[in-house]
């Protein structure tokens, strides 16, 4: 009974943004995905001032890998309500179509507007790394560290970086870290013993 479900969803969602209505709108646009698109369309109609509408169409087309058609709807919400979390999903829709200039440009936004969630900065070091960067993303790795430093996927990730810039003795000391922080990610193993077979 999808268009029942859609019907309480929106409702939740008018009522207080549910979190969980917010996931379960997601699952129901894997079978439905014109009914909820065109009541959420409605909802966009209904209050045109707001962005969070916009914000749902953008979530549910890139749920559905339609990212060209997500990042429309999510310029349309950051337009009306300039949030960094919406520039961080045009972010990642540019990234998930090979476009990380553009996907730069949105994290820039949204580290400028939010400089309390380091998140963007972690996402603006993998871009970074995508463009060929490897140095600048290793000063945004260092920067999370230095917020995070007994978060453990920091210093692995940084250590990766180091890793592709055959900064060996640098990885090694930054998968120990993470290997020190979080004994049960294997990924720091596999990475520090590929410095050590360099060695």
């Amino acid at each position: 009974r999808y268009n029942d479900a859609i019907d309480d969803i929106i409702k939740a969602l008018e009522l207080d943004y549910d979190s969980k209505a917010f996931y379960l709108m997601q699952q129901v646009a894997d079978s439905s995905f014109t009914e909820i698109a065109t009541k959420i369309k409605v909802q966009c109609v209904k209050n045109p001032s707001n962005g969070y509408w916009l914000y749902c169409l953008g979530i549910i087309n890139e749920h559905g890998k339609y990212y060209k058609k997500a990042i429309e709807q999510y310029k349309s919400s950051l337009q009306k309500d300039g949030s960094p979390i919406t520039a961080y999903r045009i972010a990642c829709c540019y990234k998930y179509i090979g476009d990380y200039s553009s996907a730069i440009e949105y994290i820039d936004f949204a580290i400028e507007t939010d400089s309390i969630d380091y998140d963007y900065v972690l996402e603006k070091a993998d871009l970074l790394y995508e463009l060929g960067k490897t140095s600048d993303a290793i000063s945004q790795l260092s920067k999370y560290i230095n917020r995070y430093p007994d978060f453990y996927y920091g210093y692995y990730r940084r250590g990766f970086y180091r890793d592709n810039t055959y900064d060996v003795d640098g990885a090694i000391e930054d998968y120990s870290m993470s290997i020190v922080l979080e004994p049960r990610y294997a990924y720091a193993y596999l990475g520090r013993a590929d410095m050590y077979r360099a060695k």
